[in-house]
């Protein structure tokens, strides 16, 4: 005779199967310990926002140094923003520049995280240590503050050879992002932020009218200024990642 074939399972047992194994939850998928953690659209615009601020902050004060140096000077077109204690003027610089810095602090932050996640930069270099951070901004207002310094006519400018210029700011740009950051990602950031933010000046004082070096000797701009915007990146780097991070852990904590 033959063989029934077994009998199919009840409606109710595929039923309870099928329930069992969809409420089961998939374990979260968190990055490897040495990769950077990706951020979600709230420390997205917590970072963008802090480094907006500190980029408007920390600008005009940078700024100034070139003014103050005469080795920058602004025109008609440009809105003076000063600011006077106890009759003497000390700080001299636009009304654009606040905007100006804040919106390149957030372009080169912005870069930094971007190519982290993309080169996958090690975790233990995207997380800086506070120290650090102050170090690399204090670093960059010092570069910053010796470009006016040899190049301005108040300063050494008059007699201080180019070519020493160059050099003495070449390499504070270089030794700005060696021991600050060394990786692949700060310098591509590096070398970006030295050609785009030349642009910038050139189109600012070409095309805008705004303002002008007075030694200007390459499109209407100092040729050193590249290797001054170099030095920037790293101390947008460390801050970048260092607001990151806290953002990250800010939102970890309230899920």
């Amino acid at each position: 005779p033959r063989s029934r074939p077994p009998p199919a399972p009840a409606r109710s047992t595929l039923r309870s199967l099928c329930s069992t194994a969809s409420s089961e939850e998939e374990p979260p998928v968190t990055p490897p310990p040495d990769l950077p953690r990706a951020m979600d659209a709230d420390a997205i615009k917590d970072v963008t926002a802090k480094l907006a601020v500190s980029g408007a902050l920390l600008g005009p004060c940078l700024d100034n140094y070139h003014s103050a140096f005469g080795a920058l000077k602004y025109n008609a077109k440009a809105i003076p923003l000063t600011l006077n204690v106890g009759g003497s003027e000390i700080l001299h610089t636009a009304a654009f520049v606040p905007p100006l810095f804040g919106f390149a602090a957030v372009l080169i932050g912005g870069l930094y995280l971007l190519l982290d996640k993309l080169l996958d930069t090690p975790a233990a270099a995207t997380t800086p240590p506070p120290w650090e951070v102050l170090y690399g901004t204090s670093y960059f207002t010092a570069q910053y503050w010796l470009s006016g310094l040899l190049a301005g006519g108040v300063g050494y400018g008059a007699f201080f050879p180019l070519v020493a210029t160059h050099a003495v700011i070449l390499a504070t740009g270089l030794l700005s992002w060696s021991p600050l950051d060394g990786t692949m990602t700060g310098f591509a950031v590096g070398l970006m932020t030295a050609a785009g933010g030349t642009a910038i000046e050139i189109g600012l004082i070409n095309y805008l009218g705004l303002c002008n070096y007075l030694a200007a000797d390459l499109l209407g701009v100092d040729s050193w200024i590249p290797w001054d915007n170099f030095a920037g990146a790293p101390a947008v780097e460390n801050l970048a990642r260092c607001y990151a991070t806290a953002a990250t852990k800010g939102s970890e904590g309230a899920s």
